[in-house]
C-alpha cells in the first residue's frame, strides 16, 4: 500500500490515499487512463506512417525505418498491455505495475516522435516540415486529453513532442522560425496547464461523486433503519392497541358480569329493607346492602382508573348549583360520622356563588372520596371539618377557583409517603389495606380528575396532626340560572325517591334475560302500580312491542337478539307503520364502559341507565318520560 501511495503521487495526482474515497478515485483514474489510451497506439502508428510517407522525398535513411519499426513494436506491446489492464480487478501491486508500464510505454512513444523530429534533415519551414509540425501538435493535443488522468503521462508525452518541434524552429534562426518556436513554447505551456486542470477536474469530480454516493448510501441506510424502526413501532403500536383492546374487553366483560348479580343484590335488599320492621333482620340485610355498595364502589374505581389510564374519560361541563350538591354530599356522611362518634362539621363561605359551570359530578366524586377517607381513617372521638370557599379571578369571572379543604385528626401520612400517596394502588402502609380495606385507587383517581378539571389536589398536615387535603378547581361563574338537565340530577339522602304526583298505571315492557333481574324489576315496578310484561330476549321484545306499551326497559346483552338490534327493528317498524306515538326505550344494562351510553342513543334508545340501578333513579326516569308523553 505504501508503494501504491508513493507511486500514485507521481503518476496520478498529488495527494494521499489515506481515505477510501481517495483510493477509489485512484482506481477510477486508472480506468479512465486505460479507456482513453486504448486507441492511442493505433493512432500513433497510422499518423507516423502518414508523416513518414509525406517526408520520403527528403530521403529515407535506415534509422528512420528503424524508428518506424520500433514504434510499431512499442505500440503493439502498449495495446496488449492496455487490453490486459483491469484497474478495478487488479490488486494494489498489479495496479502499480500496470500504471508504471503505461507511463513508460507512453514515454517511449513520445521519445520516438521526438527523435524522428530532431533527426530529420528537412527544413521545418518547408511543406514537409509543416506536415510534421501539424501532426505532432495535433498528436500532443490529443495526448493531453486522453492521458489527462495521469498528469505525468500527459506532460511527458506533450512535452517531448512540442519541445522537439520548438527546438527545430529555434535551430533555423530565422525571424519566422524563432516566432514559430516561441509560439510552440507558449503552446506547450498552455497544454501543460490544460492537462493539469483536466486532471484535477477529473479527480475532483470523482471525489465529489464518491462523497455523494457515500452520503446517499448513509441516507439510504438511515432510511432503511427508520423504516425498520417504523415497522417495529407499528408492530409495537398494534400490540399495544391489541393489548389495550383486550384489557378493555376484559374490563367490560367483568364489569357486565359483576354488575348483573349486583343489580339483583342491591335491588332485592332495597325491597327487603322497605318491607322489614324487625331491627335485627334489618341490620342483617343492611350488612348485605353495605357490602354490595362497597363492592360497587370498588368496581367503579377500577373502571374510572382504567378510563383515565387509557385517556378515555371525558368531562361533561354543565351549569349547576355546586354548593347545594356539596352540601348534600356532606349530609350523606353525617350518619356514618355519628355512628363512629366523630365530630363532623362543614361550612361554606358567603362568597360561594349559587351557580357555576363545571363538571359537578366529578367534583362531588372527588369530595365524596376525600370525606369517605377522612371518616375511614379518623379514630373514634376524632374530628373532621370541611370548608368550601370561593377565590375570585378577574372582573369577567375568569381564573376563579372553587376551593374545598377537608381536614381530619386521623393518624396522618408520613412525609416520606406523601409524594407517593397519589400513585395508583398506593396506601401509606400495607397494614392499611388489611385494617381498612380499599383498592388504593381513590386518591389517584381524585388527583387525576382534578388535573383533568385543570385544577389541583394537594396534601398538607392538619392542625391536630392529621391530614389536610385541598382541592382547587377553576370554574366559570354563571349569573343566570337555566333549567337543569335530568341527566345531571344527583340523588342524595335516602335511597327511596319520592315521585312527584301520582303515576297513572302504565304498561311497561321489561326486556331482560336474567331471571333474578326479571323478578327484581317486576317487584319494583308492580309495587309502584305499573302493568309489567317481560320479554326474555330482543326478538321477543320486537314482537311484543307491536302492542301498546308506554315504555320499554331494554337490556343490551341478550341471547337470540341483543338490545341494540331489537331497538333498531322497533324504530324501523315505527317508521314503516307511520306510528304517531314513539314508545320511549330506556337502556338498563350492565355495560358501563366509555362509549356505551352513546352507542345506546345512536341506535334509537332515549335514555341510559347502568346496572346496578338505583330504584329512585329508575322511577324518576320512568316518571319523566310518562309525564312528558
Amino acid at each position: 500500500m505504501s508503494t501504491l501511495r508513493a507511486f500514485s503521487r507521481l503518476l496520478v495526482y498529488p495527494g494521499q490515499l489515506d481515505s477510501p474515497d481517495a483510493h477509489r478515485a485512484f482506481r477510477e483514474m486508472n480506468g479512465l487512463l486505460r479507456e482513453g489510451s486504448l486507441l492511442s497506439p493505433v493512432v500513433n502508428v497510422i499518423l507516423f506512417a502518414l508523416v513518414f510517407s509525406a517526408t520520403r522525398s527528403t530521403g529515407a535513411p535506415e534509422w528512420r525505418y528503424l524508428l518506424f519499426f520500433t514504434l510499431i513494436v512499442v505500440s503493439v506491446y502498449r495495446f496488449a498491455q492496455l487490453k490486459r489492464w483491469d484497474p478495478n480487478g487488479d490488486d494494489d501491486d498489479s495496479a502499480v505495475r500496470n500504471l508504471r508500464g503505461a507511463v513508460l510505454l507512453t514515454f517511449f512513444t513520445s521519445l520516438i516522435w521526438a527523435v524522428f523530429s530532431l533527426c530529420s534533415d528537412f527544413d521545418p519551414m518547408s511543406p514537409q516540415g509543416m506536415i510534421m509540425v501539424v501532426a505532432m501538435a495535433g498528436l500532443s493535443a490529443g495526448g493531453t486529453l486522453t492521458l489527462a488522468p495521469s498528469f505525468l503521462s500527459s506532460s511527458v508525452f506533450c512535452g517531448l513532442l512540442v519541445s522537439s518541434i520548438a527546438a527545430r524552429f529555434f535551430l533555423v534562426e530565422t525571424t519566422e522560425s524563432l516566432t514559430l518556436g516561441t509560439m510552440m513554447v507558449l503552446y506547450l505551456v498552455f497544454m501543460l496547464k490544460a492537462g493539469k486542470l483536466m486532471n484535477e477536474t477529473m479527480r475532483q469530480n470523482i471525489l465529489t461523486r464518491l462523497a455523494g454516493e457515500r452520503t446517499s448510501s448513509k441516507l439510504l441506510e438511515m432510511t432503511n433503519r427508520l423504516e425498520r424502526t417504523n415497522r417495529e413501532l407499528r408492530i409495537q403500536k398494534r400490540r399495544a392497541e391489541d393489548s389495550a383492546a383486550a384489557r378493555s374487553n376484559f374490563l367490560a366483560n367483568m364489569s357486565h358480569e359483576i354488575r348483573t348479580p349486583l343489580n339483583g343484590i342491591l335491588g332485592t335488599t332495597d325491597l327487603l329493607l322497605d318491607d322489614m320492621n324487625h331491627s335485627a333482620e334489618r341490620d342483617s340485610v343492611q350488612v348485605v346492602r353495605d357490602s354490595a355498595d362497597t363492592l360497587l364502589r370498588m368496581l367503579n374505581d377500577i373502571l374510572d382508573f382504567s378510563k383515565i389510564d387509557a385517556g378515555q374519560l371525558e368531562l361533561e361541563y354543565y351549569e349547576t348549583k355546586l354548593d347545594e350538591e356539596l352540601r348534600n354530599v356532606c349530609k350523606l356522611f353525617q350518619p356514618l360520622a355519628e355512628k363512629k362518634q366523630i365530630s363532623y362539621s362543614w361550612s361554606f363561605d358567603e362568597g360561594v356563588p349559587a351557580l357555576v359551570r363545571t363538571d359537578g359530578l366529578r367534583i362531588t366524586q372527588i369530595v365524596t372520596n376525600l370525606i369517605s377517607n377522612a371518616i375511614k381513617f379518623t379514630p373514634e372521638g376524632g374530628a373532621i371539618s370541611l370548608l368550601c370557599k370561593w377565590q375570585d379571578g378577574d372582573q369577567e369571572g375568569a381564573n376563579s377557583e372553587f376551593v374545598v379543604v377537608v381536614e381530619d385528626t386521623g393518624p396522618g401520612i408520613p412525609k416520606e409517603m406523601q409524594r407517593r400517596i397519589f400513585s395508583p394502588f398506593m396506601q401509606a402502609d400495607t397494614s392499611v389495606t388489611r385494617k381498612y380495606g380499599g383498592t388504593g385507587l381513590g386518591l389517584s383517581i381524585s388527583n387525576s380528575l382534578a388535573r383533568l378539571l385543570q385544577g389541583s389536589l394537594t396534601l398538607g398536615e392538619g392542625t391536630a396532626g392529621g391530614t389536610c387535603f385541598t382541592l382547587r378547581v377553576p370554574v366559570e361563574l354563571v349569573k343566570a340560572a337555566p333549567p337543569r338537565s335530568i341527566e345531571h340530577e344527583f340523588e342524595q339522602g335516602p335511597e327511596k325517591a319520592e315521585i312527584a304526583g301520582s303515576i297513572t298505571p302504565a304498561r311497561v315492557l321489561v326486556v331482560e334475560d336474567n331471571p333474578v333481574n326479571q323478578k327484581l324489576m317486576l317487584r319494583i315496578l308492580e309495587k309502584e302500580g305499573f302493568l309489567v310484561e317481560v320479554a326474555d330476549n330482543g326478538e321477543e321484545a320486537v314482537k311484543k312491542s307491536e302492542e301498546d306499551f308506554d315504555l320499554i326497559l331494554m337490556d343490551c346483552q341478550m341471547p337470540v337478539l341483543d338490545g341494540y338490534e331489537a331497538t333498531r327493528r322497533i324504530r324501523e317498524r315505527e317508521k314503516q307503520d307511520f306510528v304517531s306515538k314513539r314508545v320511549p326505550i330506556v337502556a338498563v344494562t350492565a355495560h358501563a364502559m366509555s362509549g356505551d351510553r352513546e352507542k345506546c342513543l345512536a341506535v334509537g334508545m332515549d335514555d341510559y341507565l347502568s346496572k346496578p340501578v338505583r330504584r329512585a333513579e329508575l322511577l324518576k326516569r320512568i316518571n319523566g318520560f310518562l309525564q312528558s308523553s
